[in-house]
């Protein structure tokens, strides 16, 4: 069919169901100014909501284009969705009351920028007061690990609580050196 200077492709009617509107098919090109302007159109509507629109324009607009389109690109739409948190999960805090009952540990993986033969900071915080001590790690074999741990506890005393990130360095292997340690640790 030609609509002016444009030549538009147009679907073949199979039935009279009266509606003289054409169907047209939309060039790949136009598809997202198309859903875009029905999706405005609509009120921000849902898929099933522009398809119902669009299918009465178009014949090859498809759900997929509408539903990524709608997920995807439109501002408004991520805003008014944002994401569900999960309901269900329920998280105690852990309470301290005296200094040094739990102390929570981590690493901070510097590879990309090592300081000599420093790759790695272990981060430990007493969890009451929020004190904050820093150690240069080399590596992060539980060795090493458990040895700074250790020096930190012999400053400060072991908290009844060790929280981490359950990381693969704070495994049963730390715990096994820590123990080794304890054990021929100087009274």
């Amino acid at each position: 069919m030609q609509c002016g200077d444009v030549e538009k492709l147009v679907q073949k009617k199979a039935d009279s169901s009266g509606s003289s509107d054409p169907v047209y098919y939309a060039h790949v090109d136009e598809m997202y100014d198309i859903i875009n302007r029905e999706h405005i159109s609509t009120g921000h509507g849902g898929r099933d909501k522009m398809l119902k629109v669009l299918r009465t324009k178009y014949a090859n607009v498809t759900i997929e284009a509408t539903e990524s389109h709608r997920i995807s690109l439109c501002i408004e739409c991520l805003r008014k969705h944002k994401r569900r948190t999960v309901k269900g999960v329920v998280v105690r805090p852990i309470l301290s009351r005296d200094y040094g009952s739990c102390g929570q540990v981590d690493l901070i993986d510097m590879q990309s920028m090592p300081n000599g033969h420093h790759k790695w900071i272990m981060v430990y915080q007493d969890h009451l007061r929020k004190y904050c001590i820093l150690r240069p790690l080399s590596t992060k074999r539980a060795a090493e690990v458990a040895y700074q741990l250790m020096d930190i506890f012999l400053l400060f005393g072991a908290p009844q609580i060790l929280q981490s990130d359950n990381g693969s360095e704070f495994t049963v292997a730390v715990i096994s050196e820590l123990k080794l340690l304890f054990c021929f640790a100087p009274l």
